[in-house]
C-alpha cells in the first residue's frame, strides 16, 4: 500500500513539475513575441516621423534632418 502511494506521488509530482515547465515556457514565449512586437512598432513609429531624414527647402536653398521619437538624435541643419 506504501508503495502504491508513493508511486502515485511520484506521478503526480512529475505532472506537476511538467505543467509548470510548459507555463514556462509559454510565458517566455509571449514575453518574447511582446519584445518583437515593441521592437518593431518602435522601427515603425520612428519610420512613420522620419527620423533622421532630410528635409529640403529649395526657397532658401538650405536642409535639416528631422527629430526622432524615441531615439536620441539631434537634428542637424545646413546649407548648399
Amino acid at each position: 500500500m506504501a508503495l502504491l502511494h508513493r508511486l502515485r506521488s511520484r506521478r503526480i509530482q512529475r505532472e506537476r513539475s511538467e505543467d509548470l515547465q510548459m507555463i514556462g515556457y509559454v510565458l517566455l514565449g509571449c514575453l518574447c513575441f511582446a519584445s518583437v512586437g515593441a521592437m518593431l512598432g518602435v522601427i515603425i513609429i520612428e519610420t512613420i516621423a522620419g527620423c533622421g531624414e532630410v528635409e529640403w527647402n529649395y526657397f532658401n536653398q538650405t536642409w535639416r534632418t528631422l527629430p526622432c521619437v524615441f531615439v536620441p538624435y539631434t537634428p542637424v541643419m545646413g546649407a548648399w
